[in-house]
């Protein structure tokens, strides 16, 4: 008779966190850093939550951009957290985001990286750039809004410094409400981790379909959870219209 413990845990689904980061030359100095700082602390609580989270195993990938785009983590799936180390990613090039999304949607399919013998969660996405694109862009993000799977993810985006391109990121997560801007590196550090937290505890509680307001519920947990420091962050894009890309009505299970 199967173990009912290791049956439950074997049955949970996988809730996927995409991190796209920008790595251009701007970035360089404190801000990159802060980022591969964060990023470590992130990954340590991550650990922790997954073990005592019932709902969800959550799996994590990282993507670089500047001049092209590379995988941090495994470039053939997505990593698991018990064994995981982040390895430091260096600063230099220009900020081909083009680039970034081409190789985030080719790997977003049941092929893929989603492939898995249990459901999928809504996949969450966090984007994080300092700068405007150097490359044509647009193109690109057409093409992932093609991808269910990107279309439906939960999208948020980290703009660093006053000079990051907010609209593009608006664009690029389908809402401009779901855009936070950050200028002081040590706040930036909490803000990458209080997102990744939150992230995941909302994630895993998500179904295989769709919640628009899921990207809405990371932004506030998240801006809750930094306290005092909640105001040196900007929410949202002047003059951009909110809204949310996501449909509910799309059911995951028979995604390629």
């Amino acid at each position: 008779m199967p173990n009912i413990l290791e049956t439950t845990t074997l049955a949970r689904r996988i809730l996927p966190i995409f991190y796209v980061i920008d790595s251009s030359g701007s970035m360089i100095g404190d801000k990159i850093s802060s980022v591969n700082e964060a990023m470590r602390d992130s990954m340590e609580v991550l650990k922790d939550i997954a073990t005592e989270n019932p709902d969800a195993e959550v799996k994590v990938a990282a993507l670089e951009f500047s001049n092209g785009a590379k995988w941090v983590t495994s470039s053939t799936t997505l990593e698991d957290l018990e064994d995981f180390f982040w390895n430091d990613i260096k600063a230099a090039g220009c900020t081909e985001l083009g680039e970034a999304l081409t190789e985030l949607e080719a790997k977003m399919s049941r092929s893929a990286f989603l492939v898995s013998d249990t459901s999928v969660c809504i996949p969450i996405i966090i984007f994080m750039s300092d700068g405007a694109p150097t490359d044509n862009w647009m193109p690109a993000l057409d093409k992932a809004m093609s991808n269910k799977w990107y279309k439906i993810a939960t999208k948020i985006a980290i703009a660093v410094g006053a000079d990051a391109d907010k609209e593009v990121l608006a664009k690029v997560v389908g809402s401009s409400e779901s855009v936070m801007e950050v200028t002081e590196v040590d706040v930036l550090k909490k803000l990458i981790k209080a997102a990744t937290v939150t992230s995941s505890k909302i994630g895993s509680k998500s179904r295989t379909t769709a919640n628009g307001n899921a990207a809405t519920q990371i932004i506030q947990a998240t801006i809750t959870d930094l306290g005092d420091d909640a105001k040196k962050v900007k929410v949202g894009v002047s003059g951009q219209p909110g809204g949310s890309s996501a449909s509910t009505d799309w059911d995951t299970s028979d995604w390629d």
